[in-house]
This record gives structure tokens, C-alpha cells and sequence, in this order.
């Protein structure tokens, strides 16, 4: 992460990018926004000028037009990698594997990759989401412990435990390569060197740790043993910078459903609108005034600046000027 202050270029395009082709989520994880019942995410708020077919009322699902992906797909010239997921999970998108295949057939070469809560990654929808042009798959298990699974998640531990086996079968058979990811807060001690030998040692398959953080406070961690990440954030290292996962502002663009780009993976109220790939292309908002405002104002280490969500969010690379 280079210092405060200094100057650093975006390119003329994101490294990677995120896209949320469908809104909602089958499980009901306490680290996530989600899960609130009372929670309305920012693509099913009022949008002036409509968003034609994607448009849908609180309580149902929006899914990104054919018309906006495509558009978005024939944008993608010069980015290295594609994730079909943001906000939500993927493969409640009945067409998910029909986008993958069409990035792979107009960008062989590219990366694509799904994360997944695994619950509907049956071994059907396994092989056919390789077969259609995934290369990573990270499977959420977030903890190996039945009863804390069930209780953070809502969902079934011997349902994961079941697609996640069958899932790396899939993948071995397609070349692909599976990730599965924990959390550190939902961890007991030893738990991760009794899942490193399973996946690392038997399988070759990475485990990645992630935080259990509030999302930029999003959410409110007050579940019985969750213990929040406090490595990072406010009062944990002064002000924020950039962006210690991916350094994002600089390397990944996130786009909702209905077209409109956002911050980040934690920017659930659409507090920074970046940009509408509905009317602009995609270097045309990498370039644009809102995000070089932005990366202008995280690169500010003293004096005032405008409210930034990366100021509350664990995940913030800090310096110590306020």
C-alpha cells in the first residue's frame, strides 16, 4: 500500500470487475446486511429514469437485464477478471452459467470467479458453472462447527459440507480451482489447523481467512461468539487511506444490478454513486470525475475532506494524520 499522499494511477480500466446480476441471498449470515429483515438494499430504492426491465418492487428479486450485461460484457476489453457476485447470492440468478458462458465466449482468456455460500451448488450446477467458464470458485463455509454454521448462517451444515465435497470433485474434473473461505471470528481454537491439513494437505486447495467485521457499519455484530476483526477501522490506526482487501478504489469496479457502480463490496446504501454503465462505459466512470474525486480524497492525509465510508470501515488502510 503505498503512502499517504502519494500519487497512484488507476490505469485506463479496473484490474477486475464485480457484478451483481441478481439481488437477494438465501441465507441469513449476522455479518452480512442481507440478513436484515429490515434491510433495503440500495438497488431496490427509487431510481430516477426507471431501469426498464430490471426495475422491481421491495420483497422480489432484480436481475440485470440481458440488454445491460451484454453491454457490459463487450466493455470488457483490457480487464483481467470477472465476478459474477456482489451483495448477494449468485446462484439464485436462473441464468447465471448462460452469463458466464457468454464472457468466456467473447473473452476466452479471462479470469471468472463466483463466490458462493454453496447451499444451491448442487453437483448439477457445479459441473455446469465450470463446464459453462468459472476458473475460482470460493465456497463460503465460514466455520467447520455444525451448530455456529447453522447459527450464523441459517442454512445447512451437511448440505455445504455435501456440495462442497462434490464441488471439488467438479472442479479437479474441469481444471478449475476451488477456494474455500472462513471466518476468523467464527473460529475456535485449532479449527484452522484441523482445516488447513483437510484442504490444504488432502485436497491442494487453499483456505483463505477472511474477517468477520461489521461491513463499514453496516451491520451489528451482537451474536454470542462472534468476535468481530479489531485490527483495523476507527480509532484502530487513524485515517483512512485506501483499501487493505484489493485496494479497490484503484483495482476493482462494482456494479449493482440496475447499472449503477458503487464504492465497494461494503457500500450497501450506494453512499458513493460512482458512475451508471447504463449511459457510460466502463473507462468513462474509471476515469471519471466522481472516482478520481474519491481516490483524490482518500489520498488526503491532514486537513478536511468530504465523508468517506472507507473512514468506518475495518478493511481501511489507515495512516496516523487526522
Amino acid at each position: 500500500m503505498p503512502a499517504a499522499g502519494e500519487a497512484r494511477d488507476p490505469g485506463a480500466k479496473p484490474f477486475g470487475m464485480q457484478i451483481q446480476t441478481i439481488t437477494g441471498c438465501n441465507a441469513h449470515c449476522v455479518m452480512c446486511p442481507a440478513g436484515r429483515d429490515d434491510y433495503l438494499p440500495a438497488e431496490c430504492r427509487p431510481i430516477s429514469g426507471g431501469v426498464g426491465d430490471s426495475a422491481k418492487t421491495r420483497g422480489k428479486t432484480w436481475r440485470m437485464s440481458e440488454a445491460l450485461f451484454a453491454r457490459i460484457v463487450d466493455d470488457l476489453a483490457g480487464i483481467e477478471g470477472a465476478a459474477l457476485h456482489l451483495f448477494n447470492e449468485p446462484l439464485l440468478d436462473p441464468h447465471l452459467e448462460r452469463r458466464v458462458a457468454r464472457i468466456r465466449a467473447r473473452w476466452p482468456s479471462m479470469l471468472q470467479v463466483i463466490s458462493s455460500n454453496g447451499a444451491l451448488l448442487t453437483p448439477t450446477r457445479a459441473r455446469a458453472l465450470f463446464a459453462a467458464g468459472v476458473t475460482i470458485l470460493t465456497f463460503g463455509l465460514y466455520t467447520s462447527d455444525p451448530d455456529r454454521y447453522r447459527r450464523f448462517t441459517g442454512l445447512d451444515p451437511a448440505t455445504a459440507w455435501r456440495n462442497l465435497d462434490a464441488t471439488i470433485r467438479a472442479a479437479a474434473e474441469y481444471g478449475a480451482e476451488v477456494r474455500v473461505k472462513v471466518l476468523d471470528g467464527l473460529l475456535v481454537p485449532g479449527e484452522e489447523d484441523r482445516l488447513r491439513e483437510r484442504f490444504e494437505g488432502r485436497y491442494g486447495i487453499a483456505l483463505h481467512i477472511g474477517m468477520l467485521h461489521d461491513r463499514a457499519g453496516n451491520v451489528r455484530l451482537e451474536e454470542p461468539g462472534a468476535e468481530p476483526c479489531s485490527e483495523f477501522g476507527p480509532g484502530g490506526g487513524g485515517r483512512a487511506i485506501g483499501c487493505l482487501d484489493r485496494d479497490r478504489p484503484w483495482r476493482v469496479m462494482h456494479v449493482l444490478a440496475d447499472g449503477r457502480v458503487v464504492l465497494c463490496c461494503n457500500d450497501w446504501d450506494a453512499m458513493h454513486v460512482l458512475g451508471d454503465l447504463r449511459r457510460q462505459s466502463i473507462a468513462e466512470v474509471w476515469r471519471g470525475a466522481p472516482y478520481q474525486g474519491l481516490r483524490r480524497a482518500l489520498g488526503t492525509s491532514r486537513g478536511p475532506r468530504p465523508a468517506l465510508l472507507c473512514d468506518r470501515c475495518k478493511a481501511a488502510a489507515r495512516c496516523k494524520h487526522q
